[in-house]
Formats: C-alpha cells, structure tokens, sequence
C-alpha cells in the first residue's frame, strides 16, 4: 500500500450499523448537543460509543493548548474503546461536533458480548486498527508533507467522502471552518487561510453558501504531492 494513499490518511470513520448489532441491543441510546464532551483526555471511559447519527471529534491537546483532531467519527463506527478495554486514560478528548445520537456500551456488556461473537470480536479489533493506522499517518503527514501540501490533501480526502461531481466541478457536501481544518492538519488558523486564500486566487477552489467547490482537481492534486504552487 502507498502511504500518501487518500484513504490511508482519512481522518473519517465510517462504520456498518449493523456491525454492531448485538451490542446495540444492550447499549443506552444517548444524546449529545452540539460542541458537548461526550469523555475528556486524561480519563477513563466507562463506556464505548457506537455512532448512531451526528458526527464526533476525537481531539487531542499538547501542553500549550494546541488542538489537534486526530479523527472525525461518522454513523457506525465505535469510539472510547480503547480506555475501556485497557483501562488507561483517553488519549483523546471527544466532543459531538453537532448533535449527536450515541449508543452507549457498559464495559460489562462489551466484554460479554465480545467473547461471545467472534465477528463482532474482529469488527472492534479492526476498527482499533484503523485508529493505529490512523495516528501513524498522522505522524508521516506532520514530519513529511509541507503546510500547502497538508491543507490539498485534506480537501481531497474531503472530495473523496463528501464530493459531488457535476462535470469536472465538485462540491463538498459538508460545512466546516478554517479552525476546523486547522485542527485536522495540525496548523493554525491564520496560516489555513492564508492557502485557501491561495487556492482561491488560483482558481482552484471557490466557495458558494459555506459549501466549497473544486474548480480544479488536477491541480489540487499536484499540489498536494509537490507542496508548492510553482507548477499550477
């Protein structure tokens, strides 16, 4: 596999519903407001979360403040497995991005069910995976890959789960800030819109009812392997 591959570096989880089945049928469906924290970095869970609807943050914070989205949970996929089954503190702090509907799993039903069903048993097992997957990319993006080359990227991730296309143009079917993608590629804010402003002037990406729209894919794509808007 390519490391630079698009969904090798997704910062979206996704999942099946049904996956998850037997433990929903044992699981307490919760609801969580927009921009409320369903469990705080430092702590143990209590509880894994499977997505029913809404969408989740998984964040992480240095000593100094700075917010880093490691992953964006979608419907069907599980989160704050980890700290349950090793008792550990998160890693991560989780916040709904929007409101949110969350089945949630006690720690004695996911261990009875977990050794009772080998398919579930492996369906966590993976998405633990994807999550390892997930933060070593992380670490090849921040160490390896320029501030331009990161922003492009995550536009085309974005196309990649969200895009509509209408010709050669496609428009993202999801709203998000300038902090919010600043958080997913580990930059500030000031410097995200610095590149979109770029992008803009180029003629790459535009901006119609707070949805943005890619003008131009082939040159978003050059850019994001060469880091540089010298050849578009």
């Amino acid at each position: 596999m390519d490391v630079f591959d698009l969904k090798y570096f997704s910062p979206w989880l996704k999942g099946n519903i049904d996956d998850w089945r037997n433990l929903i049928d044992c699981g307490t469906l919760t609801v969580f407001k927009k921009n409320s924290v369903i469990f705080y970095m430092g702590e143990v869970n209590n509880y894994a979360y499977i997505l029913k609807d809404g969408r989740v943050g998984l964040n992480t914070y240095s000593e100094d403040g700075d917010e880093i989205t490691i992953a964006i949970i979608e419907s069907g996929a599980m989160f704050g497995e980890l700290s349950l089954l090793d008792n550990e503190p998160n890693i991560c702090t989780a916040i709904a991005i929007r409101d949110t509907e969350v089945y949630r799993i006690s720690k004695p039903d996911l261990i009875s069910v977990l050794s009772t069903d080998p398919q579930l048993h492996m369906a966590t097992m993976n998405n633990l995976c994807q999550k390892i997957r997930l933060l070593h990319s992380h670490l090849l993006n921040i160490s390896s890959k320029s501030a331009t080359s990161r922003v492009a990227l995550k536009f085309l991730q974005m196309y990649e789960e969200y895009g509509i296309r209408t010709n050669n143009i496609y428009k993202l079917r999801i709203k998000f800030t300038h902090q919010e993608l600043a958080n997913i590629t580990g930059l500030n804010r000031v410097s995200v819109s610095n590149i979109i402003s770029k992008f803009t002037n180029k003629g790459i990406i535009t901006k119609n009812n707070n949805y943005f729209i890619i003008e131009d894919l082939e040159k978003l794509k050059v850019i994001s392997e060469q880091g540089t808007f010298d050849n578009v």
